[in-house]
């Protein structure tokens, strides 16, 4: 992707203007993010100059997401057991693109080539993942479809809600100061490698009557309640309140904080009755298909909020929601039985290539235009690059 525009630009000139603006403010690094980052600076120095950072970003991107996607195809019911190798070879990857996405902010400052658009297509890529890579643990942990659908939800509603909080107060939680992201993936890693190991049989091994999936799920349920509860506090509180040069055309306050949310919540809501309630019968035969549909709905509503703080405009709620109109229609038809659909795979399968493509053609265009305004390239580094 060069700085040639082949259609009508998403981002006008303010937009862009802002975004070129935009500075990222993180939080602190937990034990384990301190104890890796001597090794991935020493990994980053052993790369050619001429590598982009924002390559390593999609290698990341596409070494998290593929596997998921053969594990899927292995077991479309998310209970029958995959090739052995399938599950290490999700679990290193998976491990590999954690680095990869810590190297990429350490490259870009390597080669002097860090621009707001590195940030924009690294939280992209991680909002896109952290849905996808639930489908990919629950295939190991094989747990029944409701808890698939609330681990899903839990997790999907836990990155929009913290990105909603970056929009309103300027900070990006990644953690609480003792478990975030990192913790995450590392446990994602683990329980993939142990599962080709030792089978998924032992995520059914029992500790004081409880099997060991339901105890891993209970903690990640509570840990995921806590965060957002925690989100909410600092949103709510003014933690951290904005200051005036990152306010841009940003509509705030405590009413425009709740509006904001109204896609989120049309989402989780219509999402679980289609899945769990009136289209059951899709989700008992296809569960892995509706997943899918559903994660990359909540990908595509998280990037939207990313992409309106980093412009600092006012996040369209009637846009995000208009996008959710299939989901919705879909959910309506399962109450109403306006159509009776025979083929209901096709149907989920049909949304699925619709909410792909909206977002590819999406983030094509957002990538266009952006690389137009700053003079540089997606996937290779230019002198013009603004740091």
């Amino acid at each position: 992707w060069g700085v040639s525009r082949t259609s009508m630009p998403i981002l006008h000139k303010r937009a862009l203007y802002l975004l070129s603006k935009y500075k990222y403010v993180g939080a602190p690094y937990t034990a384990l993010d301190t104890f890796f980052s001597p090794y991935q600076q020493k990994a980053t120095e052993m790369l050619p100059m001429w590598v982009a950072p924002n390559l390593l970003t999609f290698i990341g991107f596409v070494l998290s997401v593929v596997p998921s996607i053969l594990l899927a195809i292995e077991s479309p019911h998310m209970n029958e057991p995959a090739p052995r190798w399938l599950y290490l070879f999700s679990g290193v990857c998976v491990f590999i693109y954690l680095h990869l996405d810590a190297m990429d902010g350490k490259q870009a400052r390597r080669t002097g080539s860090s621009s707001p658009l590195g940030q924009l297509f690294d939280h992209g890529c991680d909002c896109c993942t952290s849905s996808i890579r639930i489908i990919s643990a629950m295939v190991c942990l094989r747990l029944p479809l409701e808890y698939v659908a609330a681990f899903l939800t839990g997790m999907s509603v836990m990155v929009h809600v913290a990105q909603w909080e970056e929009y309103h107060t300027g900070l990006f939680p990644t953690n609480n100061g003792y478990i975030g992201v990192t913790e995450a993936i590392v446990l994602d890693s683990v329980i993939h490698v142990l599962t080709a190991i030792l089978g998924c049989e032992v995520w059914d091994t029992s500790v004081f009557g409880i099997q060991i999936k339901f105890i891993i799920f209970t903690c990640c349920f509570l840990s995921q309640f806590m965060t957002i509860f925690t989100n909410f506090i600092r949103v709510f509180n003014g933690h951290n309140r904005l200051e005036p040069s990152e306010i841009g055309d940003k509509q705030l306050g405590l009413f425009r904080s709740l509006f904001h949310l109204v896609p989120m919540v049309i989402l989780a809501v219509s999402s679980n009755l289609w899945l769990l309630v009136y289209g059951r019968h899709l989700y008992d035969t296809y569960p892995a298909i509706a997943g899918f549909v559903v994660a990359m709905h909540w990908c595509v509503l998280t990037s939207k909020m990313l992409l309106a703080h980093m412009c600092k405009s006012e996040y369209s709620v009637f846009e995000s929601v208009l996008f959710l109109l299939p989901i919705i229609l879909a959910t309506l038809n399962s109450v109403k039985e306006w159509m009776v659909l025979e083929n209901e795979h096709v149907v989920a399968l049909s949304m699925l290539i619709y909410v792909v493509s909206c977002h590819a053609i999406y983030v094509y265009r957002v990538i266009n235009d952006v690389c137009s305004y700053l003079g540089i390239r997606c996937f290779s580094i230019t002198k013009k690059a603004k740091a």
